[in-house]
């Protein structure tokens, strides 16, 4: 179990610099300093995530707070199919 959050988070950091470096700008560091918080949340199954956003009184709900840390979280949503990398103009030619 923990190779796999260990590739995941590796996983999540190029997917970070691919999207930066493409995109000709981002905030790095700040993304690079919670990819493993970030995958222990999402990856977890502790956290519970719906791709249909439901109005579930009982779902968990994520607030992200580091603004600049939000290639972290676009590329974990990305990896976990909440859209396609090749529709979303940040994940383009990735």
């Amino acid at each position: 179990m923990l190779n796999f959050f260990l590739e995941k988070a590796l996983d999540i950091r190029k997917l970070i610099l691919k999207t930066a470096i493409n995109a000709k700008k981002g905030h790095i560091p700040p993304a690079l300093s919670w990819v493993e918080i970030g995958v222990a949340v999402f990856y977890s199954k502790i956290f519970k995530l719906d791709k249909k956003f439901s109005k579930d009184k009982n779902r968990d709900i994520f607030l992200l707070s580091k603004d600049h840390g939000c290639l972290t979280l676009y590329s974990i949503l990305a990896d976990l199919n909440f859209f396609k990398k090749k529709t979303n103009k940040l994940f383009h030619e990735i």
